[in-house]
């Protein structure tokens, strides 16, 4: 079982935490538009398909909010990762938003990679949910 104070714990925390902090720049507007404006309009288009995955979309929920609460809430939980502060409610929250991509990326008809790439980030997420705590030593 994974352990939170072994080195594998810790890269996957960072390295995660990382990816999820980038990808939450490059997908807000804030950031996204300056900095990355090529893989940010990729985003914004494809954020038009996957917002149909979401289940009240009768409140008339537009792909861009849809886009833009998904970078924040990546943004925030790979901080919270890297500083290793709440890493297993940031943990959880992004192994439920990695199974929620891999259902947007099959509803858009996206290459299964995508798909592959979301359930796999889901996993390993789901691991960090149950790292067994740090040894005390008397």
């Amino acid at each position: 079982m994974l352990r939170e104070d072994s080195v594998l714990h810790t890269a996957i925390r960072c390295i995660c935490g990382l990816y999820f902090m980038l990808q939450g720049f490059v997908q807000t507007d804030a950031v996204g538009k300056i900095l990355f404006p090529n893989i940010h309009n990729v985003f914004v288009v494809n954020y038009k398909e996957y917002v149909r995955s979401i289940p009240w979309q009768h409140n008339n929920i537009t792909g861009d909010t849809f886009r833009q609460f998904n970078g924040c809430t990546m943004l925030i939980c790979g901080f919270l990762l890297v500083l290793n502060k709440y890493v297993k409610v940031s943990s959880f929250v992004m192994h439920v938003m990695a199974l929620w991509s891999v259902y947007a990326h099959m509803l858009a008809s996206d290459s299964t990679y995508m798909a592959v790439c979301g359930g796999v980030i889901s996993t390993l997420m789901l691991f960090m949910c149950f790292a067994q705590k740090k040894e005390k030593e008397d």
